[in-house]
Parts: C-alpha cells; sequence; structure tokens
C-alpha cells in the first residue's frame, strides 16, 4: 500500500494539505522527484523485502504505484515501470496497448507514470485502490486522497492522459472488456450443481491463495470480521492456506449509540462470538490439536462516542467525493476497525468480503426479483462498486497504513461468479445460495444460514446521534 501525490506547481498549496493523508498511508518511506513544473511525491507501506523506493525513475520516465499484482513477479513496482515504458514506439497507440496489458494483470492498483511530458494515470478495472484528480487553469493534481473538486477516476478500463505543454486532460477506454454481462440463465441440471458449488469453492481459495503474499512465513493477517458468512468464508480459507506459525486477527467493531442508548453488545458482536467459536471448532476437529484456539484471535474494538465524533471531520475528508449519511456510517465503522490497537500485534493485511453481495444477490432487496430484473439489478450492482464502495474503503482503511484485499474481487471469481445462473444466487427466499453451500462444505453450518446485516447497522455505526432517526443513507451531509 503506498500513497499517491502528483501535481503542478499550481497546486502546491493543495498538495500541502493533502501530504499528511499520503504520508500516513505509507510511513515506511517518502519520496520526492522535481522536474521542472512537476512535482511526484510517493509514500510507501512496506509488505516485503526490500523497501521499493518511490517515486521510480527509470531514464526520464517517473512512476508513482501503489497496489498488489498478484499473477506476476512479486517486483510489482518494477513490473509496472517495465510495462509502460519497454517500448521503442512512442505512438499514443502503443501506449494505450501497453496500458491494456497492465489492465489484464490480476491485482488491486492505481499509477500515475509520466513520459515526454504527458502524464497517464489509471485504477486497475475494478478500481480497488483509490485515485483521484483535480485540473483547472492551474494544470493538475492526481492523488491517493483528495478534497472538494476533485473527480474519481473511473474504472472498467479507463485511463486517462494530461498533456502537460498544453493543459490538456482526455480520457480513453481500453478496446477489452475482461469481464462479461451477468448471466440470464435461471436454472440448472440438478447434476451440474455439486460440480457448480465446488468451482465456487475452488476457485475463491484460490483467489485467497493469491493474496497471501506475505512480508514472511510466520506474518499475521486480518479480516475485517462482523460475523457473517462472507467474512467467515475468508477466514476459514485463510486458516487452511496460512502456514500454522501466523495468526488471524478477526476485527469487529461496535460503536456506542447514544440515539438507542446501546453500548458494545450490537448484532454483529453477538454474531462475530459465535462465528469464532465455530471458527475454533472446526479448527480442532480438522487437526484435532487443543492449541489450534490459539489461532484465532478475535479483536473487539470498541468505539465510544465521543471518539467517533472526534473522528466524523478526518473520516468525512477520507471518503470524499462519498458524501451520505450511509457512506458515513460505513466508513467510520471501516476507519476504527482497521485502526491499530494497544497489542503490538497489528496486522498490516487486512481481508475484506467486498463483492459478495453484489455478485450473488445478497442484499434483502434481491430477494424480490426474479429472472432478468435481477440479473439487471446485480450488473448495476456489479457497475458501481469502483465509486460506491472501493475507492471510499481504500482512503479510509489505508489512513491506517493498512493494505485491504479483495478475494471475492479475484478477476478468475468475478468471471466464474458473473456467469453463475441465477438459481445459485437468489431464489426468492434465501441471497448467496452457492456461497452458503460452500460454507456447508467447510463444516460452517451455522453460518451458513446467516442473513445478511449491513455493518453499518451490524455494529451500530448508523444513526448516533440523538435526534438522527428519521435521516435516511441517501441524505447528503450536513
Amino acid at each position: 500500500m503506498c500513497g499517491i501525490l502528483v501535481y503542478t506547481h499550481g497546486f502546491r498549496d493543495v498538495a500541502s494539505s493533502l501530504r499528511p493523508f499520503i504520508q500516513r498511508r505509507g510511513p515506511d518511506y517518502y519520496g520526492v522527484k522535481n522536474l521542472d513544473n512537476l512535482t511526484a511525491e510517493s509514500s510507501v507501506l512496506s509488505l516485503r523485502s526490500p523497501i521499493t523506493p518511490q517515486p521510480m525513475v527509470s531514464g526520464n520516465n517517473i512512476l508513482c504505484y501503489n497496489g498488489q499484482l498478484y499473477n506476476n513477479s512479486y517486483m510489482d513496482t518494477l513490473k509496472v515501470m517495465e510495462t509502460l515504458s519497454t517500448t521503442d514506439d512512442s505512438s499514443s497507440r502503443a501506449k494505450a496497448e501497453a496500458i491494456e496489458n497492465l489492465f489484464s494483470f490480476e491485482g488491486e492498483f492505481a499509477f500515475v507514470y509520466i513520459e515526454n511530458n504527458i502524464i497517464y494515470f489509471a485504477r486497475d478495472q475494478l478500481g480497488r485502490r483509490s485515485l483521484l484528480y483535480k485540473q483547472n487553469e492551474d494544470g493538475i493534481i492526481i492523488s491517493s486522497v483528495g478534497e472538494p473538486g476533485f473527480v474519481e477516476c473511473l474504472a472498467f478500463g479507463v485511463f486517462y492522459t494530461y498533456d502537460m505543454c498544453t493543459n490538456i486532460l482526455e480520457t480513453h477506454s481500453a478496446s477489452k472488456s475482461v469481464y462479461p454481462p451477468v448471466s440470464t440463465t435461471l436454472d440448472l441440471e440438478p447434476s451440474s450443481e455439486p460440480i457448480y458449488v465446488d468451482n465456487v469453492l475452488n476457485t475463491l481459495k484460490e483467489a485467497v491463495s493469491r493474496r497471501l503474499v506475505l512480508p514472511a512465513p510466520n506474518t499475521d493477517v486480518a479480516v475485517l470480521f462482523s460475523g457473517g458468512l462472507d467474512c467467515t468464508l475468508l477466514a476459514a480459507l485463510i486458516d487452511d492456506l496460512l502456514p500454522p506459525t501466523s495468526r488471524i486477527y478477526l476485527l469487529n467493531v461496535a460503536f456506542e449509540n447514544r440515539r438507542t442508548n446501546t453500548m458494545y453488545d450490537t448484532p454483529d458482536r453477538i454474531l462475530a462470538r459465535r462465528s469464532y467459536e465455530e471458527l475454533m471448532n472446526r479448527r480442532m476437529k480438522l487437526d484435532g490439536n487443543s492449541e489450534s484456539n490459539q489461532r484465532f484471535v478475535l479483536t473487539e474494538i470498541d468505539v465510544p462516542y465521543e471518539q467517533a465524533c472526534a473522528a466524523k471531520d478526518q473520516v468525512v475528508q477520507l471518503m470524499y467525493p462519498n458524501a451520505s449519511v450511509m457512506d458515513l456510517s460505513i466508513a467510520l465503522a471501516f476507519y476504527f476497525a482497521a485502526m491499530p490497537q494497544d497489542s503490538s500485534e497489528n496486522p498490516r493485511i487486512i481481508f475484506s468480503g467486498l463483492g459478495a453481495d453484489e455478485l450473488y444477490a445478497g442484499y434483502s432487496r434481491h430477494t424480490s426479483m426474479r429472472n432478468s430484473e435481477l440479473a439487471e439489478e446485480l450488473q448495476l450492482d456489479f457497475s458501481r462498486l469502483p465509486h460506491r464502495n472501493l475507492g471510499r474503503d481504500d482512503r479510509v482503511i489505508s489512513d491506517q497504513a493498512r493494505d485491504v484485499r479483495y478475494p471475492f474481487l479475484d478477476k478468475d471469481f468475478v468471471n466464474l461468479a458473473l456467469e453463475t445462473p441465477l438459481c445459485l444466487k437468489s431464489d426468492g427466499v434465501d441471497t448467496k445460495i452457492a456461497l452458503r453451500k460452500v460454507a456447508l462444505l467447510m463444516n460452517l453450518p451455522l453460518v451458513s444460514t446467516e442473513k445478511k446485516r449491513a455493518i453499518q447497522f451490524g455494529a451500530r455505526s448508523a444513526k448516533m446521534d440523538p435526534g438522527s432517526g428519521r435521516l435516511k443513507g441517501k441524505d447528503g451531509l450536513n
């Protein structure tokens, strides 16, 4: 995880206000490269040795890169630099082909690349890393975080070019589509269902395995843990794949809610304790060793009302351009879940279950939809992940110097999910049918029956203030 801040010198004052946010994203290294009318800055969160200093410079070319690649060499930044710069053809077509090649890599990333007075910048196909920009007569500024006036970069193969000589910004689309449309297939043969479910399990396991790129064999990791179906599946798969000397921290957050006059025994806290017990029991059954109870660490994070209020302004800036009541309640939950605790054990790598609901019809509204209507809704849910969820979550979690990874948004898993028949998503009563069947295969019978509960309600980060009960999630912030 790194921070990106690139700007022409008309935006020096704006860059100064954003720099502390960029620095917090990557506390292990901070680099600056100055050109005549451009400055490129990068912070680095080191997740493997040795640290790769950024911005990376190759000849006259400069790269600021934030992310992880999973199907190439582990020298991610070098691989990206080579992909973008190793061409004898400097035409715009050749550069577009190089960027399109980069989009084909499986990984979670954003980049800014400077060559011959042209700035190229983009997020990965699904926009799993944040990148925003602002352009006016003063030039341009591109950053991992923003403030009013900034625009979030589009995803799904969109990249941008900015000509420093003419102050012209252009938007481009890659010619190839990585993802198929949501399948409208309604049913499948009963004999085929076990094959589909096995395929879902194996593909998800491979997605988790790819993301267990760790600094050392005994590295601990964490999971954003409500106790629900998606995060518990991830915790179990990580348990199966992680070396036995590593621990898995289950991060569960609960808020003091003054409106409901409740403390920390929230719905998600109660569920997390039950799912934690199921995970420990599963591990003991698998290896017959009572010491398996040391594998999982349920980390109960209690947030007093005053502490939540004190963090509000910073969280509002981090989540921008997202600016609704619902965005704030979700962002507060993730902000405190990722916050380092008093313990010296604070894993830098956090796994998120985001994407499962959008791909496998996990929301209650999906149960009222059938056939083509459900397929259309799922297509909409999938298409708005980059600007509705992913940019916001990256900005909020990364402010705590954490690297968040999304196995449910792995390219292979997404392709499989989009092509899965609708009968394995929702039948009008249950949601995420395929994932519930996977949970049964993994000896998680209790969690396989859990219904979806949004984090802001499960952790009670929504409507905490007295008198806020009539607010709606889509309402804007005052």
